[in-house]
């Protein structure tokens, strides 16, 4: 049976008592918490006048455990047990003129354990909640088989709190992550034709330079630059055996072709390929390679 978060279960059943319990449950073994809440049980219910011993399981659990001096305070009360994925409510079925409803109420994490009793208190169930420092074990006593599935409901609750729990401490110290890089995206400018006061904008545009005057910028593979010359742009390349080539392309074209693709401007064909590092007409085999703008000088009019 599965419940969803803020469910509430409800049982009918007689609030026995409440005994003060002296010794930390939360680092005993089951089996000890076991015996430390069937021992309250019994202590309570034989105060209660409904069993008639209290001699079934051990007095060392209680000088040990509950506290030699603690004793039952008996209440005998019908009550109505609500709980949820938060807390146990305890509140009276038919409260007096001058009682108050409530009777106790318990967060989660307040609860140290919850049991079922077994043998001659197989009737009775029981939790021990601390509270400013104060550990009781509420004792009930309920319709047969109540019990167990009243333990069968509680820890289906309870898994679901931690749960619940956990993911707000993991959400609490969560190291923040950064923002996914988007993908590096090519966006060249949109002109048709690009003019000379636009290409004058990128320092690998040199202007007006001859083919001599090309060769005293470019020095090593890769260094590239462009340059205009009797009407035409030429990009100027030093390949790979160190010699320069040129690629020629008209001004004012529509588009500009190169190893099969086509290119809106001359800005779009030089940062492909500065991008991309593709050999320029690599069918050739030029060893053309746009790696290193040489860049002009600062000084220099681009005319």
């Amino acid at each position: 049976m599965a419940f969803p978060y803020q469910a509430t279960v409800q049982y009918k059943c007689l609030l026995v008592g409440i005994i003060e319990v002296d010794h930390p449950i939360g680092g005993l073994t089951e089996s000890i918490q076991r015996d430390v809440v069937s021992k309250c049980i019994e202590l309570v219910a034989y105060e209660a006048k409904l069993l008639e011993t209290n001699n079934h399981f051990s007095n060392d659990i209680k000088d040990k455990y509950i506290g030699k001096k603690n004793v039952p305070d008996i209440k005998k009360i019908d009550v109505d047990m609500n709980i949820t994925n938060n807390s146990f409510t305890i509140t009276r079925v038919n409260p007096g003129p001058n009682e108050k409803p409530g009777v106790s109420h318990n967060n989660w994490i307040d609860i140290s354990i919850a049991f079922n009793g077994d043998g001659i208190i197989d009737n009775y169930f029981a939790y021990i909640a601390k509270k400013k420092g104060q550990r009781r074990c509420f004792v009930f006593y309920c319709d047969s088989g109540q019990p167990s599935q009243m333990m069968k409901a509680i820890r289906e609750i309870y898994h679901n709190f931690r749960e619940n729990k956990q993911h707000i401490v993991n959400n609490m110290f969560k190291q923040p992550t950064a923002p996914p890089v988007p993908p590096r995206k090519r966006n060249f400018p949109k002109e048709a034709n690009p003019l000379l006061s636009t290409l004058e904008t990128y320092p690998w545009y040199h202007g007006h330079k001859t083919r001599e005057e090309a060769i005293v910028f470019l020095k090593n593979p890769g260094d590239f630059l462009l340059r205009y010359n009797n009407d035409s742009y030429v990009l100027s390349v030093v390949c790979t055996d160190g010699k320069m080539e040129n690629f020629k392309f008209e001004k004012g074209g529509e588009k500009y072709k190169v190893n099969g693709k086509e290119y809106n401007s001359l800005i779009h064909l030089v940062q492909d390929f500065m991008l991309t590092k593709e050999e320029i007409h690599e069918e050739k085999g030029t060893g053309a390679r746009l790696l290193n703008a040489v860049r002009r000088h600062s000084s220099s009019p681009v005319v």
